[in-house]
């Protein structure tokens, strides 16, 4: 019986319900825990699959909407309030002490759920999270460990002018919201143009301004404890890709795999600097998975602290399928493990060295292009393709592990199925390579990439991005 395998075992009669944007983040979870219910936003066309496999139940939103919407952080509270109903019915079909509700996100709805119902609960504190979320405390928090984040300061845009910024951080700086979930509150601002666009999206709120330092953005997952925390292998992060529907500065995937040509010294210092932060949330009380960006600046390698994630991250999914990969225990699942009980400090922290070894992998995810209404009108069938001039179906898969060579990729990620309205800024699915996606020094995408962000979006029935002005 493998490590992943017993998990199952030491809980006994206990079950799960694991609540999560897309149902599809409980892949391989599905393996190491009694989940036998999920509750999500998405109806993806993998969750039969996953259900005969594991035997999973899914709570599903979309299910009953048919639109596929845009999601973002603080949509999970509202998977639990849209669901609350059909969650304590649930909960309702085994005695309360049976139960674990478990979200990796702050929930105030399902927390009160198990308070109503009795049940244990697991996940961040919503306060926190709050707390967290905002730039500034974060920033603060940097300060008191000494760590470097980018030169900046806080301004009102339209209490200030393109040609003060321009001369105080250069030819490109960065203006940001105080928080913000996948870049939707980042601009890059090169010109006039650009400032008045910013200024528009992004309000007449406090806006952190600060240098543009480079294309480089490493992410990292962790796990804050009472004590500790536990650190796993930093991704390159895919930023601004115009062919995945992306704006500059919007999240659009990872790399795990280009982290290989990285100066070791430079992962171990993310890694470090990402534990110091997880003893400082310690301090604070915060438990539970949470993730750091940094950007490298293009002129000396040094690393600035620019975001921290106090929740599950879009990197976090592809974390667990690499790993598995490799036959080791995810993350994600120890932080589970940790807090249900089946995993003390201390065994977390024995693990601690497997989390930091290097593991390979990428993913691309294309958003509906800003302006496009779309209804999908076929299905697309989840598993394993061959990455050609077009996208091939070999066989059916779950996860990254099914593809047996770097020429097959995996199709996830909540499928959006046919009669689906999907929305501008959604996300129809996910693809996983074993293999890299981007050059590193440009950060730019390798040829295969774009052959397939291209055929992902002809799959939808929708116009490539990189080709809508063509």
């Amino acid at each position: 019986m493998s490590y992943i395998d017993s998990f199952r075992d030491s809980f006994g009669k206990r079950r799960i319900f694991w609540l999560n944007l897309s149902g599809s983040f409980a892949i391989g979870l599905d393996r190491a825990f009694p989940i036998t219910n999920v509750g999500c936003l998405d109806d993806g066309l993998e969750y039969p699959l996953v259900e005969q496999r594991s035997g999973v139940a899914f709570c599903s939103h979309e299910r009953s909407t048919a639109e596929r919407v845009v999601t973002h952080d603080p949509a999970s509270d509202d998977v639990a309030g849209l669901l609350g109903p059909r969650i304590e019915a649930i909960v309702r079909s085994a005695p309360s002490d049976d139960w674990w509700l478990v979200c990796p996100r702050k929930s105030p709805a399902l927390e009160a759920i198990a308070q109503r119902r009795g049940c244990s609960y697991v996940g961040p504190r919503p306060d926190l999270c709050d707390w967290l979320n905002h730039k500034a405390n974060f920033f603060q928090g940097c300060n008191k460990l000494g760590l470097a984040f980018p030169p900046g300061r806080w301004l009102r845009a339209f209490q200030t002018r393109h040609s003060e910024l321009h001369g105080e951080f250069g030819d490109k700086y960065v203006l940001q919201q105080p928080r913000g979930t996948t870049g939707l509150g980042t601009r890059i601002v090169s010109s006039e143009a650009d400032f008045a666009r910013a200024g528009a999206a992004l309000g007449d709120d406090d806006l952190w301004a600060a240098p543009y330092l480079g294309n480089l953005s490493l992410n990292l997952n962790a796990i804050a404890m009472e004590t500790a925390a536990a650190v796993s292998y930093p991704s390159v992060q895919l930023v601004g890709f115009d062919m995945l529907g992306q704006t500059p500065g919007g999240y659009c995937g990872n790399d795990f795999s280009a982290v290989a040509a990285l100066p070791p010294s430079m992962i171990e210092e993310a890694i470090e600097k990402t534990r110091r932060l997880g003893e400082w949330l310690a301090t604070l009380g915060y438990r539970g998975i949470y993730g750091v960006d940094f950007v490298v600046e293009a002129a000396t390698g040094c690393l600035y602290a620019v975001d921290l994630n106090p929740r599950w991250q879009g990197s976090t999914v592809l974390e667990i399928q690499a790993m598995l990969r490799e036959g080791r225990l995810p993350l994600a699942a120890a932080d589970i493990a940790y807090g249900t009980g089946a995993l003390s400090e201390q065994e977390v922290m024995d693990l601690a060295d497997d989390f930091r070894l290097p593991i390979s992998g990428s993913q691309l995810l294309p958003y509906v292009p800003q302006g496009v209404t779309h209804r999908v009108e076929r299905d697309i069938r989840p598993g394993v393709y061959r990455i050609a001039d077009k996208l091939e179906f070999l066989r059916e898969g779950l996860e990254i592990a099914d593809c047996t060579t770097d020429e097959e990729a995996l199709l996830t990620g909540g499928i959006v199925k046919r009669g689906t309205m999907m929305y501008p800024g959604s996300r129809p699915l996910r693809l996983f390579s074993p293999r890299s996606a981007i050059h590193l020094n440009t950060c730019r995408p390798l040829p295969w990439a774009q052959r397939a962000a291209e055929q992902l979006y002809r799959l939808l029935g929708l116009t490539p991005p990189s080709l809508a002005d063509g």
